[in-house]
C-alpha cells in the first residue's frame, strides 16, 4: 500500500483468521525532509494514527535513502516504535564479509587479487547501486568458476566479473578535474570497448557532474555534506565523495563544463557531430578550461 488513506483503511480494518494483521509501505517518503517528503496535514494525520494504532495490525514503512530525524512523523516513530537502518559496509567491513562468503564456498584468494575483486564489484563506488545480496550472487558463480585448486585468480575475476560503469566514469571525471584529458580518454575507450553506448556514457557524466554542482551551491552555502545527503535524497556516502570531487572544481568551471555536456549531449542526438568525437571534444575542452 501507498496512500495516506488505503495505509490508514488497512490497518484499521480487522484481520481475517489471524490475531495480527502486517502493513507494509514500500517507499516511504512520510520521514523526508520538507519539500521531498508530505504535507503538514498529510503529515499530522499520520502522526495521529501512529500515536494510537491499531492494536491487531503491524505496521512497517520501509524508506529509501535518509530520513529527516526532525520531522514530527519520524519522532512519532521512535516513541512507538524503532527505526532500523540499513546502512552500507565501509571497505573494512565488506572486504571481510567478502573474504568471509568466499571462504564459505570453499575457495581461496590471494591478498592481492581482493583489492581487484572489491574494485570490479563496485560496491563502495561513488553514487553504486549495487547491494550485497547481488555481490553475494556474482561471488557464488565466481566460486563456481574456479579449477580442482579452488583458487580466485586476476584472471578469473576478469573473465566473470564486469566492472560498473559507474567506477570508471568517476575516474574519468577525476581525470578531467585533475586536467589529465589523455587519461580521460582512455577510460572513455575502455568503456567503449567493454560495449558502452556513447549516449549512456555521456549521460552518466553529465549526471555526476551536475550533483557535483548541487552539491558545490550547497557546501557553499555552509551545509554539511551529512545535511547536504538528507536535502538530496541521497546516501551519505555518495555525498562525502561529492564534496570531495566538487572542491576540485571552481563554481564557473563547474557551471562550464555542465552547460557544455548538455550541449553536446543535444549536438550528439540532433547528428550535429558523432557520439565519439562529440564525448572526445567535451572532455578535452573540460579539461582545459
Amino acid at each position: 500500500v501507498n496512500g495516506l488513506d488505503e495505509i490508514l483503511d488497512a490497518c484499521e480494518t480487522l484481520p481475517f483468521f489471524e490475531d495480527l494483521k502486517i502493513v507494509i509501505v514500500e517507499g516511504a517518503t512520510y520521514f523526508q525532509s520538507k519539500g521531498k517528503g508530505i504535507s503538514d496535514a498529510v503529515e499530522e494525520r499520520l502522526v495521529a494514527y501512529i500515536k494510537d494504532p491499531s492494536p491487531t495490525t503491524a505496521l512497517f514503512f520501509i524508506a529509501n535513502g535518509n530520513i529527516d530525524k526532525r520531522k514530527k512523523s519520524t519522532k512519532a516513530i521512535v516513541k512507538a516504535g524503532k527505526i532500523i537502518e540499513f546502512a552500507r559496509l565501509d571497505s573494512g567491513d565488506f572486504n571481510k564479509w567478502v573474504l568471509k562468503v568466499i571462504k564459505g564456498n570453499g575457495c581461496v584468494i590471494e591478498n592481492r587479487d581482493v583489492y581487484k575483486l572489491v574494485s570490479h564489484f563496485g560496491y563502495l563506488d561513488y553514487n553504486s547501486s549495487k547491494n550485497l545480496l547481488s555481490v553475494k550472487n556474482d561471488l557464488e558463480k565466481l566460486c563456481s568458476s574456479v579449477g580442482a585448486d579452488q583458487k580466485i585468480t586476476s584472471a578469473l575475476i576478469d573473465k566473470h566479473i564486469k566492472k560498473p560503469i559507474e567506477g570508471t566514469i568517476w575516474n574519468l571525471i577525476d581525470a578531467v578535474a585533475e586536467k589529465r584529458s589523455g587519461k580521460a580518454i582512455e577510460l572513455l575507450d575502455h568503456l567503449i570497448e567493454g560495449g558502452e553506448p556513447e549516449i549512456k556514457i555521456l549521460f552518466l557524466i553529465n549526471k555526476q557532474f551536475r550533483l557535483l554542482k548541487k552539491v558545490k551551491i550547497l557546501l557553499n552555502k555552509g551545509y554539511t555534506p551529512k545535511v547536504i545527503a538528507t536535502k538530496l535524497n541521497q546516501r551519505s556516502f555518495v555525498i562525502e565523495k561529492a564534496a570531495t570531487q566538487s572542491r576540485k572544481f571552481s563554481d564557473k568551471r563547474l557551471l562550464f563544463i555542465v552547460n557544455n555536456c548538455t550541449e553536446t549531449d543535444m549536438k550528439m542526438k540532433t547528428g550535429g557531430i558523432s557520439s565519439r568525437l562529440g564525448i572526445e571534444k567535451f572532455i578535452v575542452e573540460s579539461s582545459l578550461k
